[in-house]
């Protein structure tokens, strides 16, 4: 079978690179073909602080008993990186790059089932969906094998709601811990098996021949491997070293590590790593795949905890269980007896016998949790079999033959792909245009031209959201006999949507940024109709551009135009930025113009501005719920979190604001322009040209440093803040106060920070969120 495995890899994290070296040798095995799957996750997750009274007190309680010793710098080290990187090369096979949930959702056709685990991806605290294999379609595909919770208990609601959805698809469960399995047991209601940690699935033997470690011990050492930094843990060591007269070797993890006596100078990389146990006299260590080691290679030990017992982020349910297994409970330490630990005899026979066990019940899992998996019969062909991500871009919509896709607005207010199943005749054309399903045909950034632009016409610069690059490419082309397909906004809709313009005097309607998700699916249906040999120029956001391009592969004169874009959020948000602004201002939101980046007023400090011919309303992003809400990025199209062309793209051209400190004195607005390919950069300067702007060369680093390029996660608390916004009794600036604020927290002062503190330990929440 074709196999991909799930877990980590990129940490250069000794166990983790050994755990995933040694799952994939296995699966060999076994005749399997595996390949570990080329993911890095983005950040971190993003989740609410937790202001409940009880909440609060345990964490001035945790911080109390914390030291106020500084944690120590990691240790950084290039030849150890290497070290490293070739390990991994030697022992792994990996998958193609994939850096976002379409990525991952491709491998489907690819493989016959996913495992995922070993190591601690499902730690609720790097909590990562795509490590409970949420982009597989087929639940009986999904395999986890021993990965670790890290944890006895998910003190965040949210992330505790996520996982035991996620954990009800999977085919077959297990965990690395006892405390693992009763903790999933408990989320799901199901069986959880208990097996070994990869490394534990060799013997001495085998772990000799994988990482060339022949015995030497032309040494004699007591060898030290410990990721935490407790004073007292060190002296236990030279103490225990002192009384079995015994060099010290030391693994360093931290900078001060290079600086102790004994420290090994030498870059040490997985291989190393093992050949140190392997040779040692003596361990100490407070490293699970440190304590495995010494097991595998009968070496006596003494194991240190490395959290406070009640320290909510301790991960020493790992080494409790490993030490319960093995019956080497008395090799932990507590405070005075690491001599007598030193001096105490070890039982190696017992723990070997403990472990063959675990090894063949292990081995049997993964036999009968593949053996269960059926390959489907059929796969479907359609939009909602392929991928689980849509832009409402409407390309699907505009190529099926049968009209079985509509565009509509969803509960969380998006559009929408809707497909009727029943008129669906599964030809495939739509999953061949949606730009989340397909391969993705990105020219990289790194790659690509910049050039500052400014139009030096004032009028052209204060109805433009910048330096006018958009409008001066459209004018020079459609004075060419070009087509412009362009966002304008429908005051009498309150709605963003894609138009197309033959005629400059209607270029002033797409002037400007839209910070709301725009219809772009009627559109695409009308410039089908026309002929392809037409010349056509086509602004968008980068998912619509990659659509557009899909769809009008076979036109022979279209220039693609993509914008800098954060993400859309929910139409929901501005319906009750609508009342907000009646309710503020008087403006009467059923017909106000709309503008998102108000120039008469700034640049660089935005503005938005709405009137209805009568009354008005200004504000700065500072002040406005609006974009406060849009900045903290918490309501965005799902899509939005799992964007491909964040950073690289499908355009031709890519426009957006020129930040960054080398137009910091400029006060009407610069344009950054970065150009792809040949031809749009021809566009580009054939349009600074015809207007006379000041077009510059820059350099790509300040595309690469100033602009988004890197996905944000989508908030745990995403589906509760869907439900709230939909709800027509809470008004805007009660979201901000939830669901913004804590993102600007850091630039509070103490007192505005303990005032939010005590009016969010009021704040209710519906009953039914998780």
């Amino acid at each position: 079978m074709k196999l991909a495995v799930m877990t980590w890899y990129h940490y250069h994290n000794y166990g983790t690179a050994l755990q995933a070296a040694a799952m994939q040798a296995v699966l060999r095995d076994m005749g399997h073909e595996p390949q570990l799957i080329q993911y890095r996750p983005c950040g971190y997750f993003r989740t609410l602080p937790d202001y409940s009274i009880s909440e609060f007190g345990r964490r001035i309680r945790i911080k109390l008993m914390r030291t106020s010793k500084p944690e120590p710098c990691g240790l950084k080290s290039e030849l150890r990186d290497r070290a490293f990187d070739s390990f991994l090369e030697r022992n792994i096979k990996f998958t193609e790059p994939c850096r976002t949930l379409s990525d991952l959702e491709l491998l489907n056709d690819k493989f016959d089932a996913f495992i995922c685990g070993s190591d601690q991806v499902w730690s609720p605290l790097a909590y990562d969906p795509h490590y409970y294999l949420n982009f597989v379609h087929d639940n009986a595909k999904k395999i986890a094998y021993a990965p670790s919770m890290g944890a006895k208990e998910i003190r965040d609601r949210y992330i505790k709601a996520d996982i035991s959805h996620l954990l009800d698809g999977f085919g077959a469960l297990s965990a690395r811990e006892d405390s693992g399995a009763r903790l999933i047991c408990g989320l799901t209601g199901r069986h959880v098996e208990v097996v070994a940690d990869p490394t534990l699935l060799f013997d001495a033997e085998r772990w000799e021949k994988i990482c060339c470690a022949d015995e030497d011990r032309t040494a004699r050492y007591l060898l030290v491997y410990m990721l935490g930094n407790s004073d007292e843990q060190w002296a236990a060591i030279e103490k225990t070293a002192s009384s079995r007269g015994l060099a010290l070797r030391i693994i360093p993890v931290f900078e001060q590590d290079t600086k102790r006596s004994g420290c090994v100078t030498e870059p040490v990389g997985p291989e190393e790593f093992v050949k140190l146990f392997r040779n040692a006299e003596y361990v100490c260590t407070d490293s699970f795949h440190g304590m495995a080691f010494s097991l595998i290679f009968h070496r006596n030990f003494t194991a240190f905890a490395r959290f406070r017992k009640n320290d909510p982020k301790s991960q020493n349910s790992r080494m409790e269980h490993l030490l319960r297994l093995t019956g080497m409970e008395g090799r932990l330490f507590s405070g005075r007896n690491a001599v007598e630990i030193a001096s105490a005899e070890t039982d190696f026979e017992r723990a070997e016998a403990a472990l063959n066990i675990l090894r063949g019940t292990s081995l049997e899992y993964i036999r009968s949790s593949l053996s269960h998996v059926i390959p489907p019969e059929k796969q479907s062909a359609n939009i909602k079999a392929r991928s689980s991500l849509c832009c409402g871009c409407g390309a699907c919509a505009a190529v099926c033959p049968t009209s079985a896709i509509k565009m509509e607005m969803s509960d969380n207010g998006f559009l929408t792909a809707k497909l009727d199943g029943k008129i669906c005749v599964e030809c495939g054309r739509c999953t061949r245009v949606c730009p989340f399903g397909t391969e993705n045909m990105n020219c990289a950034a790194e790659d690509a031209q910049l050039y500052s632009f400014k139009n030096p016409d004032g009028n052209v610069l204060l109805n433009s959201t910048s330096g006018g690059a958009a409008y001066s490419i459209a004018r020079l082309l459609v004075r060419r006999g070009y087509k412009i397909v362009g966002c304008m906004f429908n005051a009498e809709k309150q709605r963003a949507e894609h138009i197309l313009i033959s005629d400059e005097g209607e270029l002033y309607k797409v002037q400007g940024s839209k910070y709301i998700q725009s219809d772009f699916s009627d559109v695409i249906k009308k410039i089908r109709a026309e002929d392809k040999s037409i010349a056509l120029v086509v602004f968008g956001t980068p998912c619509q551009i990659a659509a557009a391009r899909r769809v009008l592969k076979e036109w022979s004169n279209v220039i693609f135009v993509d914008l800098v874009c954060h993400g859309v959020p929910s139409y929901h948000l501005y319906e009750k930025y609508g009342d907000f602004i009646h309710r503020t201002s008087g403006v009467d939101n059923k017909r106000m113009q709309m503008v998102f980046r108000y120039k008469p007023k700034s640049w660089r400090d935005i503005y938005l501005y709405a009137s209805d011919g009568e009354k008005s309303y200004c504000c700065s992003k500072m002040s406005d719920p609006f974009f406060r809400m849009f900045e903290a990025g918490n309501c965005y199209m799902e899509s939005c979190y799992e964007c491909r062309w964040r950073s690289d793209s499908e355009a031709d051209i890519r426009l957006g604001d020129y930040w960054g400190p080398r137009f910091e004195e400029d006060k009407t607005g610069v344009s950054m322009i970065v150009c792809f390919t040949e031809k749009g950069r021809r566009a580009a300067m054939d349009a600074a040209s015809a207007c006379g702007a000041i077009a510059e060369s820059q350099p790509i680093e300040d595309y690469l440093k100033y602009q988004q390029r890197n996905n944000i996660p989508k908030p745990v608390f995403y589906d509760t803040l869907m439900r709230e916004l939909k709800s027509k009794d809470k008004k805007l600036e009660s979201f901000v106060d939830r669901y913004a604020v804590p993102l600007e927290s850091r630039s509070l002062s103490f007192g505005e920070h303990l005032k939010y503190i005590l009016k969010m330990v009021t704040y209710k929440e519906p009953k039914n969120d998780t």
